[in-house]
């Protein structure tokens, strides 16, 4: 194991992160939006499949514009 340079900080910082994609279509940036990907890892997969259901409903019945 190597030890840890001083140059390289491994701890965690906070940092900002950027924005959610933008599609144009309000409802598929809403449920991008939400995701928060910075809480509880556990809660990821239940985020994320929740995005894709909606895309998925998206694509398949596409709203007016």
């Amino acid at each position: 194991m190597t030890e840890p340079t001083p140059e390289f900080d491994a701890s965690p910082t906070e940092t900002e992160l950027p924005p959610p994609p933008a599609t144009g279509v309000a409802v598929i940036d809403n449920a991008l939006a939400a995701i928060d990907v910075s809480g509880d890892v556990a809660e990821h997969p239940a985020q994320l499949a929740a995005a894709v259901d909606l895309l998925q409903q998206v694509l398949r019945n596409p709203p007016e514009q």
